[in-house]
């Protein structure tokens, strides 16, 4: 029987996300089994009538990209076939009438955070196989070793693709297309149509656009959280000027991310650490388990990287891209994967972020505001 059910917040600091409402379930079972959960994570969707809020996100979710049915298949169908923990799937379904869903899965038994002082996060012991604190949107600060997590997680997003390569996931997305770099060439880049003047002008806008936004925000209505390199106008001016310039290339970048399937492979698409769930394990290596599914899908993993990286501080960044890098090309290749070089992941990491710039700037009215 449910002995209670509690919705999680919507705001504040211990907000549960935004995809949807999320709720913790307690059960009582008439024949107690140590291979079921008592304490259940359910998530359904925002009320199309309940306010802006709820419909805006209802029609980005729910209508536009069906991404809600990508994330209980993934749990219906691939749970027992990742190279990592999901948790445990008890109940799915979805009405395809009214786009109603529920989503049941096992609650993770995240750890108590150290107390936080003048912005970092006191560390406390814990014991082997101990999951961490949860780490809370935008809250990629208060991780308690920032870098381990990050390698830990490009680790299992290198695993996941690199099985991919060994038709580990071909139920569910069917066969892959093997193609070597020369064969997209005489398929892809010889039947591209040339870009029109007016196609071009209408993108370099629309990027100019979303640009200024963002350092609006930067320089007018948040400069105490940017460092002074973030907010310095000539700096930003020089970077717009540049990214609106790279606009109607976008395009071929994308391509070229693309042009042979060594770089394409099964990916979790927002693979930040609020998606994930680490412990330590008895060697004091860190372990990791991964969580909402609704983007899984079979694409060139470069154009991925930022969904787990974009949470990061940029001395962060700027210290270990390299070596996350290597260390997916390591992980890939031993999981089964293609020899694929540093230099050349890099490369490809590289020349992602200036859409990836752009794209970041239409989330302060999307989200910041909207949630603020």
């Amino acid at each position: 029987k449910v002995r209670s059910v509690q919705q999680l917040p919507h705001s504040g600091f211990d907000a549960a996300g935004g995809a949807g409402h999320k709720a913790f379930i307690e059960l009582e079972y008439a024949k107690p089994d140590p291979n079921l959960h008592s304490q259940l994570f359910a998530k359904y969707p925002w009320d199309y009538f309940e306010s802006e809020t709820g419909k805006t996100y209802r029609m980005q979710i729910s209508t536009y990209g069906d991404m809600d049915s990508a994330e209980l298949l993934t749990s219906i169908c691939c749970e027992h076939l990742f190279p990592f923990r999901i948790p445990k799937l008890y109940f799915a379904d979805i009405n395809r009438d009214t786009t109603n869903y529920v989503l049941i899965v096992e609650r993770i038994p995240f750890g108590k955070r150290g107390k936080i002082v003048n912005g970092k996060v006191e560390k406390l012991p814990r014991k082997s196989f101990e999951i961490l604190p949860v780490c809370g949107k935008y809250q990629d600060y208060l991780l308690e070793d920032a870098p381990s997590v990050y390698y830990a997680l490009f680790r299992e997003m290198a695993h996941l693709a690199a099985w991919d390569h060994q038709g580990r996931y071909d139920s569910f997305f069917g066969p892959m297309q093997k193609y070597t770099e020369q064969e997209f060439l005489e398929t892809k880049i010889k039947t591209r149509k040339k870009l029109k003047p007016k196609r071009k002008e209408v993108l370099q806008n629309g990027c100019s656009s979303m640009l200024e936004k963002g350092i609006d925000f930067a320089v007018n209505v948040a400069p105490q959280i940017f460092t002074a390199t973030g907010k310095d106008v000539n700096k930003l001016k020089k970077m717009k000027e540049e990214i609106t310039s790279m606009a109607p290339f976008f395009e071929d970048i994308r391509q070229f991310l693309a042009n042979t399937s060594d770089f394409v492979g099964a990916m979790h698409m927002n693979l930040q650490a609020d998606n994930a769930y680490l412990w330590y394990d008895d060697e004091g290596d860190l372990d990791v388990g991964i969580f909402d599914w609704c983007g899984f899908a079979r694409s060139p993993f470069v154009m991925n990287f930022m969904g787990c990286l974009s949470g990061a501080d940029a001395d962060l960044l700027d210290a270990h891209e390299e070596g996350l890098m290597r260390m997916f090309c390591d992980e890939y290749v031993r999981y089964g994967g293609p020899k694929i070089r540093v230099e050349d992941l890099l490369l490809r990491y590289h020349l992602q972020w200036p859409s990836f710039a752009m794209d970041a700037c239409q989330w302060v009215e999307r989200d910041i505001y909207r949630e603020c």
